[in-house]
Formats: structure tokens, sequence, C-alpha cells
């Protein structure tokens, strides 16, 4: 397994005390082109030039705002600059970026097989029949990432590579429980969900196939 990080020695250290012995670490930042040109060169070092899984799982969110109506940002115009710029930055040309600068290697490989991190915020149907109308600038940034996959997708199909948007659901990450008023009350599928580009085995007619995989009914609270 090889891992891109941004500061080399803090991982380092996790892995070790974690004892994971397995992972391989270069450095790259999403929102610098050159240093992912630069870590897919040592990858290709390490793995004789070719990569059979790119998992893209790097993201920016304003956490300070995340749970803003877009209505709220009358009168911070320029806070909603600033977090539709460096979002922009990092979730929509990080990726090209990133995809770009491996696309060589997994061309190269018999898997082929490249996957986004996305989100239910990008999800219409959460947004609407949910009414989740929070998280306003981080969905539209998380849905441009889901047409940028279902772009390369169309792209690249006649070389079997593969492209997925997924949505891994609610993740315990170890961050700081944040206090908030929202309530997300839906009768959803909330748990797990992706989203997914027809790959080059059938089903090649350019459109987004969502599939519910599993699901929860009730009550989330972040509190």
């Amino acid at each position: 397994m090889i891992g891109l990080v941004r500061d080399l020695d803090a991982v380092q250290a996790r892995l070790t005390s974690d004892n994971i012995t397995n992972v391989k670490l270069f450095y790259a930042d999403m929102s610098d082109h050159q240093s992912l040109t630069k870590a897919a060169s040592g990858v290709a070092e390490v793995t004789d030039g070719s990569l059979d899984h790119l998992i893209i799982n790097a993201a920016y969110q304003p956490f300070d705002s995340w749970h803003y109506y877009l209505t709220e940002y009358v009168d911070k115009e320029e806070l909603l600059k600033t977090e539709v710029f460096r979002s922009t930055d990092v979730n929509i040309l990080g990726t090209i970026y990133a995809v770009n600068a491996f696309l060589p290697l997994i061309r190269n490989s018999d898997v082929k097989k490249v996957v986004s991190i996305s989100s239910g915020h990008a999800d219409m149907d959460l947004i609407l029949d949910g009414g989740v109308a929070v998280s306003s600038v981080y969905s539209a940034i998380k849905a441009a990432g889901n047409v940028i996959m279902a772009k390369y997708a169309a792209e690249l199909k006649s070389e079997g590579v593969k492209f997925l948007s997924l949505s891994p659901g609610y993740v315990l990450t170890g961050q700081p429980e944040r206090k908030s008023h929202i309530y997300l009350r839906t009768r959803y599928s909330l748990t797990f969900r992706s989203y997914c580009r027809a790959s080059s085995k059938g089903n090649g007619n350019g459109r987004t196939i969502c599939k519910s995989i599993s699901g929860v009914e009730g009550t989330y609270s972040p509190s």
C-alpha cells in the first residue's frame, strides 16, 4: 500500500505506533500539481511503472461554516468566495491533478480503477427528501467531483479504465464533536451510498448509476 501525505514524519510516526509496516509514504499536496507528478514518479519506481487502484480521499471542508445555509452568506461574501476558491483548489483541481499524474501508471495495470471519495451531501435525493440545506459549498463541490469522475469515465472507457465516486457514509474519524442546531431527520438510506459511473462492462450509456447499498432509518443529531 502506498500513501500520499503532506507531513511524512507525523504519518510515519503514527504508522510505527500502530505497528503498520506495509505502507510506503510519499509527499504530495493536492493543491500542488508538481508535487503529485513527483510523487507519481516515485511510486512508479516502487511498482515497476503500474498502479492497480488510485483512491483520492483528500478534501478541504470549511468546518467553521459547514452548517451555513446559502442565505447566511449575505454580508459574508468574502467568506463565501474564500471557501469556494479553497474547496475548488483541493477538491476539484486537486482531483484532476491527481488523476492526470497517476493515469500513466493506471494505464499500465490490468485492474485500472480510480476511486474518488464523494459525500451523501452531493446526493440530490438526500438534499430534497431530507431537507438538508446546510454544508452548501461542500455539497456543490462534491457534486462537481462526481461529474469529474463521470467525464474521465466517458473519455477513458475504451481503454478499460474504471472510475467510481464513492460515498462511505458516516465514519468514526476521531474528530472532536461539534455542537450544532442542525438535525438531519430522514428515512433515506444514509449509512452507505455509492455513485457509480458505468464501467466498460455494459451500461455504457453515459448515465450515472446510483445504488443504495445499505441504510439506516432514523435521526442523526451531531451534538
